[in-house]
């Protein structure tokens, strides 16, 4: 029969600070990938439509449709990969551009939040575990100490 091994609590939360990490260097790699690797632009977009679709087990989906003038003044359609409660038709957005491939487009701010929001949590995850856990360890060996001198 195998035994189970057991891990100490605090690895759970050390290890999903880890997963919060990774969130947001993915989202970091493609923000860096659009804006700094690719030739990007910034440019104002109008919300065409956005389509609201039911998915069973989940709420709701949402795909929404921005047009935009790119630097050859053409005006494109592209699929946002973002949705933000209250976007509606007809409304203007700040979006980057792929100047190479205008279906690639992201909100100008939604990148950047991303990444502050997962890096900010996986870091208190990891810091505000290890100090507890550095404070745990010190209780420790206080009280044993105290009961060695008894």
């Amino acid at each position: 029969m195998k035994k189970l091994i057991r891990l100490p609590l605090h690895w759970s939360f050390i290890l999903l600070g880890l997963c919060f990490l990774c969130g947001s260097a993915y989202h970091l790699i493609k923000v860096v990938d659009l804006c700094v690797i690719k030739d990007s632009k910034e440019v104002t977009g109008t919300i065409d439509e956005v389509r609201t679709t039911k998915v069973p087990g989940r709420s709701e989906a949402h795909d929404v449709y921005v047009s935009f003038v790119t630097h050859k003044n053409e005006t494109h359609v592209s699929l946002l990969d973002t949705y933000v409660e209250g976007m509606a038709a007809g409304d203007n957005i700040e979006i980057i551009y792929n100047r190479n491939n205008p279906d690639e487009i992201m909100l100008k701010w939604s990148g950047i939040l991303l990444v502050l929001f997962f890096g900010v949590i996986g870091f208190s995850l990891i810091g505000g575990t290890l100090i507890v856990q550095k404070r745990y360890k010190r209780k420790i060996i206080r009280f044993s100490e105290s009961k060695a001198y008894r």
